[in-house]
Protein backbone atom coordinates (compact mmCIF):
# COMPACT_ATOMS: atom_id res chain seq x y z
CA UNK A 1 0.00 0.00 0.00
CA UNK A 2 1.66 2.94 -1.20
CA UNK A 3 -0.02 5.36 1.21
CA UNK A 4 1.45 2.98 4.69
CA UNK A 5 4.56 3.55 2.66
CA UNK A 6 4.91 6.81 2.68
CA UNK A 7 3.36 6.98 5.70
CA UNK A 8 6.61 5.05 7.74
CA UNK A 9 9.07 6.75 5.45
CA UNK A 10 7.42 10.42 7.19
CA UNK A 11 7.90 8.68 10.86
CA UNK A 12 11.26 7.72 10.01
CA UNK A 13 12.15 11.26 8.74
CA UNK A 14 11.22 12.18 12.47
CA UNK A 15 14.05 13.01 14.71
CA UNK A 16 13.80 13.85 18.25
CA UNK A 17 15.68 17.46 18.33
CA UNK A 18 15.96 20.14 20.82
CA UNK A 19 15.30 23.80 20.12
CA UNK A 20 17.05 26.00 22.28
CA UNK A 21 16.31 29.41 22.61
CA UNK A 22 19.50 31.19 24.87
CA UNK A 23 20.09 35.19 25.48
CA UNK A 24 24.00 35.87 26.17
CA UNK A 25 22.92 39.48 26.40
CA UNK A 26 26.54 39.59 28.03
CA UNK A 27 27.63 39.73 24.25
CA UNK A 28 25.94 42.67 22.60
CA UNK A 29 22.53 41.69 24.08
CA UNK A 30 22.03 38.71 21.30
CA UNK A 31 19.75 35.62 21.35
CA UNK A 32 20.87 32.39 20.05
CA UNK A 33 18.90 29.68 18.79
CA UNK A 34 20.46 26.20 19.26
CA UNK A 35 19.22 23.13 17.92
CA UNK A 36 20.82 19.71 19.05
CA UNK A 37 19.97 16.51 17.45
CA UNK A 38 21.58 13.48 19.81
CA UNK A 39 20.95 11.06 17.06
CA UNK A 40 23.45 12.60 14.54
CA UNK A 41 25.72 14.40 17.08
CA UNK A 42 25.18 17.57 15.83
CA UNK A 43 24.33 21.05 17.06
CA UNK A 44 23.44 24.43 14.79
CA UNK A 45 23.68 27.59 16.19
CA UNK A 46 21.37 30.46 14.94
CA UNK A 47 22.98 34.28 15.76
CA UNK A 48 19.58 36.30 14.33
CA UNK A 49 22.65 39.20 13.78
CA UNK A 50 24.14 37.43 11.30
CA UNK A 51 21.23 36.11 9.76
CA UNK A 52 22.96 32.69 9.24
CA UNK A 53 23.66 29.18 11.04
CA UNK A 54 26.35 27.18 11.71
CA UNK A 55 26.67 23.69 12.53
CA UNK A 56 29.37 21.90 14.80
CA UNK A 57 30.14 18.73 15.92
CA UNK A 58 28.56 17.93 18.78
CA UNK A 59 28.96 15.06 21.80
CA UNK A 60 26.45 14.30 24.38
CA UNK A 61 26.73 13.04 28.03
CA UNK A 62 23.41 12.87 30.31
CA UNK A 63 25.37 16.25 32.08
CA UNK A 64 26.86 18.38 29.00
CA UNK A 65 26.63 18.79 24.85
CA UNK A 66 29.44 19.92 23.95
CA UNK A 67 30.20 21.61 20.25
CA UNK A 68 32.53 23.49 18.65
CA UNK A 69 35.22 23.21 16.04
CA UNK A 70 38.30 24.66 14.69
CA UNK A 71 37.96 28.24 13.24
CA UNK A 72 39.96 28.99 10.10
CA UNK A 73 43.66 30.43 9.23
CA UNK A 74 43.58 31.29 13.52
CA UNK A 75 44.38 27.78 14.89
CA UNK A 76 41.95 28.70 17.73
CA UNK A 77 39.31 26.49 18.74
CA UNK A 78 35.82 27.65 19.67
CA UNK A 79 34.15 25.23 22.48
CA UNK A 80 30.38 26.01 23.56
CA UNK A 81 29.23 23.84 26.52
CA UNK A 82 25.49 23.45 27.38
CA UNK A 83 24.85 22.31 30.92
CA UNK A 84 21.40 19.94 30.53
CA UNK A 85 20.28 20.46 33.54
CA UNK A 86 20.41 24.15 33.95
CA UNK A 87 20.82 25.46 30.45
CA UNK A 88 24.01 27.39 31.30
CA UNK A 89 25.97 28.05 27.95
CA UNK A 90 29.91 28.82 28.26
CA UNK A 91 31.76 29.65 25.04
CA UNK A 92 35.31 30.04 24.40
CA UNK A 93 37.75 30.32 22.12
CA UNK A 94 40.94 28.78 23.22
CA UNK A 95 44.02 30.22 21.64
CA UNK A 96 42.44 33.40 21.60
CA UNK A 97 42.68 36.08 23.90
CA UNK A 98 38.94 36.58 23.92
CA UNK A 99 36.46 36.63 26.91
CA UNK A 100 33.90 33.92 27.40
CA UNK A 101 30.48 34.21 26.35
CA UNK A 102 27.84 32.83 28.97
CA UNK A 103 24.29 32.96 29.02
CA UNK A 104 21.09 31.30 29.82
CA UNK A 105 19.25 29.03 27.71
CA UNK A 106 15.50 27.79 27.62
CA UNK A 107 13.55 24.93 25.57
CA UNK A 108 11.43 25.78 22.78
CA UNK A 109 10.70 22.55 21.48
CA UNK A 110 11.52 18.93 21.57
CA UNK A 111 10.81 17.57 18.17
CA UNK A 112 9.47 18.16 14.63
CA UNK A 113 9.34 16.23 11.45
CA UNK A 114 12.74 16.97 9.04
CA UNK A 115 11.51 18.50 5.50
Amino acid sequence: DLHLSLRRQRQMCIRDRLYLRCDVSGFDGTIWEITLDEEAGKAWVYKPEFRSSTEYPASFTPERVRFGKELPYTGAFLSNVLDRSTGALTSDIEGLAAPSLTGTCKIQANSTPMS
